[in-house]
């Protein structure tokens, strides 16, 4: 959906330039700027730059560069730095990475609690 909401249940595919959502074992795939790509428990989130990926457990979130990154228990959190050619991966759990916390990386490529839009 290009400007709008797409929406896919288990096992589905949601690919959008504004927000896809999809339940459990899914794929949503946001490729615009400032949207959000949210999965269920074992789904894939991946985004674009300043985009927002959120997964239930045991989930995978992809995001780019100043993105946010959050997961549920045995979660995976990835951000890749286009101008470094970098990826980062941290894993729910480890190093004080804790579930359902939003998380974007600074520029050594550390993971941090990202604020949430209530906290700004």
């Amino acid at each position: 959906a290009v400007g709008g909401v797409s929406k896919a249940g288990e096992w589905g595919i949601a690919i959008s330039s504004c927000e896809a959502l999809v339940g459990d074992h899914g794929l949503a795939v946001v490729n615009g700027e400032f949207g959000r790509a949210h999965a269920g428990a074992s789904g894939f989130a991946i985004n674009d730059t300043g985009c927002e990926s959120v997964v239930g457990d045991g989930g995978i979130a992809f995001s780019c560069d100043s993105g946010t990154v959050q997961a549920g228990e045995r979660g995976i959190l990835v951000i890749r730095n286009w101008d470094e050619q970098k990826i980062y991966i941290a894993r729910i759990g480890e190093n004080g990475i804790e579930p359902d916390v939003p998380y974007k990386i600074d520029d050594d490529g550390n993971f941090f609690e990202a604020q949430s839009d209530e906290n700004k």
